[in-house]
């Protein structure tokens, strides 16, 4: 996601996530199971406030956008089906 939408994020919120993910590493590298789900925490909190951001930002989530983009190129898929309701 930071590759994709970083560019639409505040250079506070990219640092943080950055900052969050290396903490990670570290604790991982570390093997110390405290360490690694606080920067776990750390990084679902700043994952949260940079995908506040970006939908405040945008006003529509990435699905909704994916969505609106195949209905207007009209590459959805559509299918037709009958059918009939048994008594």
């Amino acid at each position: 996601a930071l590759r994709e939408l970083g560019d639409r994020a505040s250079a506070g919120t990219r640092q943080a996530m950055i900052a969050s993910s290396d903490q990670l590493r570290e604790a991982l590298k570390a093997g110390l199971i405290e360490r690694i789900q606080a920067a776990m925490a750390e990084v679902q909190k700043t994952s949260y406030a940079f995908g506040e951001e970006i939908y405040a930002k945008t006003g529509t989530s990435p699905q909704s956008q994916a969505y609106e983009a195949e209905r207007q190129a009209g590459t959805g898929e559509v299918i037709e089906a009958e059918f009939k309701e048994k008594s």
